[in-house]
């Protein structure tokens, strides 16, 4: 009896260990083998932060204005570099003591001063400049009897040198400035606390003079830069003690309070924005053809500049563009035409960035062709190219450009690819036409190692079985195991021509 339980309990493991392999072999259908397992998806690897490169030199042909101070410009005063992809408030790198000629007064162009090149007195983008000459000598009267700045005669002359210095285009570039003065001491005195309202040009206040010049608290001087400062000018801060006084820089850059009913001198400030200037120039430059360079940085000595101007009431326009290598064909409409205009190509990196400006030709008709040699001009094969209308002027005062015109050359159409023949897996040439996809070498070698594993434990099964069977017979001598058996190989011989394992080639 016990014997029969033996036998019982062996079928029973044998059957439990086919059935994983016939379950196999239903999934594998009629190829007899068990479909490739898909290979689990790479893990993402996180790709690590790649450090900044380092700026690229400018080619020297293409130097914009005060480029050497590019890379400065990219880190902040205490030497953090600056929030990625926000532009520098002076992005043509101008520094600090150069000076920009902007606006005619007086029937002379008026020169201003580079106080701080990183952003405006309001701390926005921009530059923050003031008249290196002293202005309207001997003219300019604070007030009667007002002492403060609202309201004020010095600030109505700020208002007028606006609305008569600068040409419309050149006021765009201006903004507004509103600006809180804290009260503060300095010079010997107490200054009361102002306020700037939405105001073009403006004097400097005493916490300016302060802040850009220096001073101590105790200090009756300013430590001035090399200008004209030896005469005397208004300030817009007023003492907060001497009644009926009024800021003022006096001889000697001494900064004290004085009357206000007495006419002296003007001395401006105002921001500046360069974000929208199309090129910046030598302040000497006449428009000569070719292309624009700039002069070499004497150390020590400031260099001296001049803007070109957007204009938005022209009417120029590119027409058509074709390109063929390096040479490039263009067709214009809308031009200037006369001894003062010129057609001016410009090129930018992807980032809008200037890389050049190069002057080509003189135009004699609103409307024509132009040809361009890129290779001649060295012109950058991946710029971006715009061309415009310049307007020019003479030294010292701003040029005008029209709307940029972006060049825009249509690509040839790309070849056709060669169709690619599928790739068949080995043994699918007769297949219906369906490709099995190619199975990763290293996971169909772990399924058939997996696979001869359990063809190994099932025949040791199916042996020690049939040996416990024909044991049984024999001793007992009895039929009853002899039948056990041939039911046992007649149920492996079904489970082996199912899942294809191969004891029985012959069924």
């Amino acid at each position: 009896m016990k014997k029969r339980l033996i036998s019982i309990l062996l079928l029973a493991v044998l059957l439990l260990t086919m059935l994983p392999a016939a379950a196999l072999a239903e999934e594998a259908g009629d190829s007899g083998e068990a479909p490739p397992a898909e290979p689990d998806p790479a893990p993402a690897e996180e790709t690590p932060a790649e450090p900044e490169a380092p700026a690229e030199p400018e080619p020297a042909y293409t130097e914009p204005a005060g480029a050497q101070a590019e890379a400065a410009a990219s880190e902040t005063e205490d030497g953090a570099a600056s929030e990625p992809g926000k532009e520098p408030g002076n992005s043509w790198g101008i520094p600090a003591d150069d000076v920009i000629w902007f606006g005619f007064y007086d029937e002379k162009p008026v020169d201003w001063l580079v106080l701080d090149d990183g952003q405006t007195n309001m701390g926005t983008e921009g530059v923050f400049l003031l008249s290196r000459d002293l202005i309207d000598r001997g003219k300019v009267k604070h007030d009667d009897s007002l002492t403060i700045w609202e309201g004020s005669l010095s600030q109505q002359w700020c208002t007028n040198f606006a609305g008569t210095a600068f040409s419309p285009a050149e006021s765009a570039l201006v903004p507004p400035t509103s600006k809180h003065d804290e009260f503060a001491h300095l010079f010997l005195l107490d200054w009361s606390e102002m306020d700037l309202k939405e105001e073009q040009v403006f004097f400097l206040s005493a916490q300016e003079i302060a802040q850009y010049f220096g001073s101590t608290s105790g200090d009756s001087y300013v430590t001035i830069k090399d200008s004209s400062l030896e005469k005397y000018y208004w300030l817009r801060s007023t003492p907060a003690i001497h009644y009926g006084y009024h800021g003022m820089v006096l001889s000697k850059n001494t900064v004290h309070d004085y009357e206000p009913n007495h006419r002296y001198c003007a001395r401006p400030g105002i921001n500046l924005s360069l974000q929208d200037v199309v090129w910046v120039l030598p302040a000497a430059d006449e428009g000569q053809l070719g292309v624009v360079t700039v002069p070499e940085r004497t150390e020590g000595k400031p260099l001296e500049w001049k803007l070109i101007v957007p204009l938005e009431e022209q009417s120029f326009q590119v027409e058509s563009a074709s390109l063929e290598g390096r040479h490039l064909t263009l067709a214009y409409s809308g031009a200037e035409t006369g001894e003062k205009a010129m057609l001016s190509l410009l090129a930018r990196d992807k980032d809008g960035a200037p890389l050049g400006l190069w002057r080509l030709e003189r135009p004699t008709t609103a409307q024509g062709e132009l040809e361009v040699d890129l290779q001649t001009l060295n012109v950058p094969e991946d710029a971006s190219l715009f061309l415009f209308c310049e307007e020019l002027n003479e030294a010292f005062r701003s040029n005008y450009a029209s709307p940029l015109q972006e060049i825009s050359v249509e690509d040839s159409e790309p070849e056709p690819a060669e169709p690619q023949e599928p790739v068949v897996t080995p043994g699918e040439e007769e297949s219906t036409g369906t490709i099995t996809p190619v199975e990763p070498t290293s996971e169909r070698q772990k399924d058939r190692a997996m696979g001869t594993v359990g063809k190994i434990i099932a025949a040791v099964v199916l042996g020690l079985l049939a040996l416990g069977l024909l044991t049984s017979a024999v001793r007992r001598q009895s039929i009853i195991p002899l039948i056990l058996l041939i039911l046992l190989l007649l149920l492996a011989a079904v489970v082996d021509l199912r899942a294809g394992f191969g004891f029985f080639p012959g069924l």
